[in-house]
């Protein structure tokens, strides 16, 4: 096992929701040619948070390296998904801002 594996297996150990250190393993297993054991921390993310995009993507190509179209589409789309949602929260979020209106906040 390589030295980054060590650290993400050392991180979860720790802390074994941490979705980075999820995340980063299921990218090291994937870059190894195990899209199969990579789902598993990724399914692990996206149980936790799914609106996890990193999470989707990297699942939907571990899919299709699998040979599981259906499932590949299925989370290419909610990734997609996702992504405007977030896309669409921060342009409103920079508008906003922009506008110079605020959000007013009664102080006890």
């Amino acid at each position: 096992m390589d030295l980054a594996a060590r650290h993400y297996h050392r991180a979860l150990e720790l802390g074994p929701k941490n979705a980075d250190a999820q995340i980063g393993l299921a990218r090291l297993l994937t870059e190894q040619h195990q899209p199969a054991q990579a789902a598993v921390y990724l399914r692990q993310v996206l149980d936790e948070d799914p609106l996890n995009s990193e999470a989707h993507y990297r699942l939907a190509m571990g899919d299709k390296a699998l040979g599981l179209s259906v499932e590949e589409a299925h989370e290419l789309g909610l990734f997609k998904s996702v992504k405007q949602a977030r896309d669409r929260v921060a342009e409103l979020y920079r508008e906003m801002n922009n506008s110079g209106v605020g959000i007013e906040r009664n102080c006890p």
